[in-house]
């Protein structure tokens, strides 16, 4: 090999070995951390049947209990989420549809979900 070929060389072997190094990174070892328990999904909230604070709670909930099934949130996450919950469903219970609401985006919010 000339001393030309080698400059050239020792580069691209240098880039493969820490391309290599980086992806070897990304490999992901063990599952995703989930709530424990027998399902993964929470106890369903009892809700008043169609008002507007009970679909949008519902829909919120089964959104936080997908992405905890996919791993997309951590167990902890997932767990103060579902139990802040608790608010705006007892809000929604006893009728006040706009107060459930705006407490429902207030946890939506802290958790960096689009309200």
């Amino acid at each position: 090999m000339t001393s030309a070929s080698t400059s050239r060389t020792l580069p691209s072997l240098v880039f493969v070995a820490l391309a290599a190094l980086a992806l070897g990174a990304c490999t992901q070892t063990s599952a995703p951390e989930q709530a424990s328990g027998p399902s993964a999904r929470a106890a369903s909230l009892a809700l008043p049947g169609s008002s507007a604070c009970a679909r949008e709670i519902r829909a919120f909930r089964d959104l936080l209990d997908r992405d905890n099934e996919t791993g997309f949130v951590g167990a902890s996450v997932y767990r103060d989420a579902t139990r802040d919950l608790e608010g705006p469903a007892a809000t929604c219970r006893a009728g006040d549809d706009a107060a459930a609401r705006a407490a429902l985006r207030a946890v939506k919010t802290r958790y960096g979900y689009p309200a």
